[in-house]
């Protein structure tokens, strides 16, 4: 080795003594900054103290509790514990997943009845969205209801003829247009001749 090449290599050396005593990181060589690669060992172990993290967190499970402790004593669990405690924690995942609340999907623009009561949902003046009504048999007239009962309204439950029919006859009027029924065949069939057509397109 060169006099010339010993001397550089005495130069890095003494550079990278500084950088380390000043803390001059953002000058640092780059190989200092490369953090090593994730070994399949290095993942596994991460793995195991996520499931551990998450046994000790279910305090309402003895099982769980054990399992914490154990790995606690003995420094890992065995093969069957492993397993457990894995299958526990994808079960319980799921089940809270499926408690998770759906979002709620707008009903299509027209009417449903759901355990007897009438709803209509309808655009709002500039159609960009829809809000519903619900029908007040008692004081009969729609109430505004809003996205409130969205969640009941589906395609299984939009009127047929027979329940407009049976909408009509008892408060005589016609559940499509809201027109009073005097018409004697509209009065006996409980929606008039035009709106028995439109059951399936909406509201007029």
């Amino acid at each position: 080795m060169t006099s010339h090449t010993t001397a550089s290599l005495e130069a890095i050396a003494r550079q990278a003594i500084k950088h380390r005593a000043d803390g001059s990181e953002h000058d640092a060589p780059q190989w200092e900054t490369i953090p090593p690669p994730v070994t399949p060992d290095m993942q596994a172990e991460m793995d195991s103290t996520s499931l551990i993290g998450w046994l000790r967190d279910q305090k309402w499970s003895d099982f769980a509790q054990s399992l914490a402790q154990a790995h606690q004593r003995y420094g890992s669990l065995t093969e069957r514990q492993q397993a457990a405690a894995e299958k526990m924690r994808t079960e319980a995942n799921a089940r809270n997943e499926g408690n998770a609340p759906q979002p709620v999907v707008d009903p299509e623009p027209g009417f449903y009845v759901v355990d007897g009561i009438f709803y209509r949902v309808q655009f709002n003046r500039d159609e960009t969205r829809v809000y519903g009504k619900m029908y007040r048999n008692e004081e009969k007239h729609w109430e505004y209801s809003g996205r409130k009962y969205f969640g009941l309204l589906t395609a299984d439950n939009k009127v047929t003829v027979e329940d407009a029919a049976k909408f009509g006859h008892a408060h005589g009027v016609c559940l499509m247009c809201g027109r009073t029924l005097t018409d004697p065949a509209s009065v006996a069939q409980g929606i008039g001749p035009v709106c028995i057509t439109k059951i399936d397109g909406g509201i007029e």
